[in-house]
């Protein structure tokens, strides 16, 4: 009874680390899925932001979108979330910059421009600003989503080679043992006790 006991839970134990490690890979997945969806949906606002049109919304920044649970992220995406923020803040900053101009056509105390640049901004220096920063943006995060790639496509590769090597480990020193106990037979040695097959 104790025995059935204990294969009985070890048998759960067992179905329960699966269903862990199902539930982990599929999680793994969606957040996959959530950052392709990120990067459509930055590629869009950008789009629209391009436009340069005020009556189209382009929606809130992606950095509301993104995923904070530390066990779906990895170094790189922390790094790309902290990026995503960055950004944020810098187009808010843009932003209001672009509205005190318009409004008082001086940059208030608070601004991050320096003081002699003040006097001197116009729109035609702020979109040339703006659009260094987007494509500063864009770059950075076009390098880091290709290295992401890389890195994962690399991961992919060693996960399988791991897996091929341990299936031959296992495979074969069952085999390799086998043959030196034989060996040891046919020289006449004896297998000491406490060795294990």
């Amino acid at each position: 009874m104790l025995n059935d006991i204990r294969c009985a839970y070890k048998a759960r134990e067992e179905q329960l680390a699966s269903a862990a490690r199902n539930y982990k890979k599929r999680m793994k997945d969606i957040y996959k899925k959530h950052e392709m969806l990120l990067i459509a949906y930055r590629s869009q606002r950008e789009q629209i932001l391009g436009l340069k049109n005020e009556d189209l919304d382009a929606g809130p920044s992606e950095v509301e979108f993104v995923v904070t649970d530390s066990e779906l992220l990895s170094g790189q995406a922390q790094e790309l979330n902290r990026l995503r923020e960055d950004k944020a803040c810098l187009e808010s900053q843009l932003r209001n910059g672009l509205e005190q101009v318009k409004g008082s056509g001086e940059m208030g105390g608070d601004c991050w421009l320096e003081s002699e640049t003040r006097g001197k901004v116009n729109d035609g220096n702020w979109m040339e600003l703006k659009k260094q920063m987007r494509e500063f943006t864009l770059t950075t995060q076009e390098e880091l989503e290709s290295e992401r790639g890389q890195l994962s496509s690399r991961l992919k590769v060693t996960e399988g080679q791991l897996a091929e090597l341990q299936d031959y480990v296992d495979k074969h020193l069952g085999r390799y043992k086998e043959e030196i106990v034989r060996l040891r037979k046919l020289i006449g040695s004896e297998v000491p006790l406490n060795y294990q097959c």
